[in-house]
Protein backbone atom coordinates (compact mmCIF):
# COMPACT_ATOMS: atom_id res chain seq x y z
CA UNK A 1 0.00 0.00 0.00
CA UNK A 2 1.17 3.71 -0.94
CA UNK A 3 -0.28 6.49 0.56
CA UNK A 4 0.63 9.84 -0.82
CA UNK A 5 1.57 13.28 1.03
CA UNK A 6 0.85 17.02 -0.25
CA UNK A 7 0.67 20.43 1.60
CA UNK A 8 -2.13 22.60 1.38
CA UNK A 9 -1.37 23.40 -2.47
CA UNK A 10 -1.28 19.76 -3.67
CA UNK A 11 2.60 19.35 -4.19
CA UNK A 12 3.78 15.99 -3.20
CA UNK A 13 5.88 16.65 -0.05
CA UNK A 14 5.95 12.64 0.73
CA UNK A 15 4.85 9.14 0.35
CA UNK A 16 4.08 6.42 2.99
CA UNK A 17 4.62 2.86 1.34
CA UNK A 18 4.13 -0.44 3.59
CA UNK A 19 5.67 -3.37 2.58
CA UNK A 20 4.96 -5.80 5.36
CA UNK A 21 6.24 -5.58 8.76
CA UNK A 22 8.07 -2.40 7.40
CA UNK A 23 6.58 1.22 6.96
CA UNK A 24 8.79 3.35 4.75
CA UNK A 25 8.73 7.28 4.54
CA UNK A 26 9.99 9.20 1.49
CA UNK A 27 10.35 13.16 0.95
CA UNK A 28 8.64 14.54 -2.20
CA UNK A 29 11.89 13.24 -4.23
CA UNK A 30 11.79 10.05 -3.53
CA UNK A 31 14.69 10.15 -0.71
CA UNK A 32 14.86 7.69 1.76
CA UNK A 33 13.77 9.22 5.25
CA UNK A 34 13.03 6.44 7.81
CA UNK A 35 11.41 3.27 8.64
CA UNK A 36 9.03 1.90 11.17
CA UNK A 37 9.21 -1.72 12.20
CA UNK A 38 6.10 -2.87 13.48
CA UNK A 39 6.97 -6.03 15.22
CA UNK A 40 9.32 -4.31 18.04
CA UNK A 41 6.83 -0.44 17.40
CA UNK A 42 10.48 1.36 16.40
CA UNK A 43 11.10 4.12 13.92
CA UNK A 44 14.81 4.53 12.63
CA UNK A 45 15.87 7.25 10.05
CA UNK A 46 17.16 6.83 6.85
CA UNK A 47 20.84 5.77 8.10
CA UNK A 48 19.50 3.31 10.50
CA UNK A 49 19.17 5.16 13.45
CA UNK A 50 16.64 4.55 16.24
CA UNK A 51 14.54 7.46 15.97
CA UNK A 52 12.23 6.55 18.83
CA UNK A 53 9.24 4.21 19.69
CA UNK A 54 6.19 4.07 17.69
CA UNK A 55 5.16 5.35 14.28
CA UNK A 56 7.74 8.69 14.24
CA UNK A 57 7.28 8.48 10.06
CA UNK A 58 5.84 11.97 9.62
CA UNK A 59 8.53 13.59 11.92
CA UNK A 60 11.45 12.54 9.42
CA UNK A 61 9.82 14.98 6.89
CA UNK A 62 10.43 17.43 8.85
CA UNK A 63 14.08 17.03 9.38
CA UNK A 64 16.95 18.00 6.93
Amino acid sequence: MSEYIRDGQGKLVGQVIENGNVTYIRDGAGHLKGQHLKSVDKTFDEKGRYAGKGDQLLRMLDEK
